[in-house]
């Protein structure tokens, strides 16, 4: 019973590891990434509900994007 675990998640936790690796490589650089407190450049993105929000608007006020990756 548990050779034939060992034998089963041992390839499959070694395909996770291939897989995070070959893709962790294939990020955007982080060079163009926001940090904490930057100001956001003057931009329009869709709301939950598909209306577009302005960023430029909301000057002095404190806002979190949050993205998504949409291609898994």
């Amino acid at each position: 019973g548990s050779i034939l675990s060992i034998g089963l998640s041992l390839p499959a936790a070694s395909t996770l590891v291939w897989y995070v690796f070959v893709h962790s490589n294939r990020l955007p650089d982080d060079a163009l990434a926001l940090d904490v407190g930057d100001r956001v450049p003057d931009l329009s993105l869709p709301d939950s509900e598909g209306r577009a929000v302005a960023m430029g608007p909301r000057a002095g006020e404190k806002v979190v994007l949050v993205f998504y990756r949409g291609h898994w």
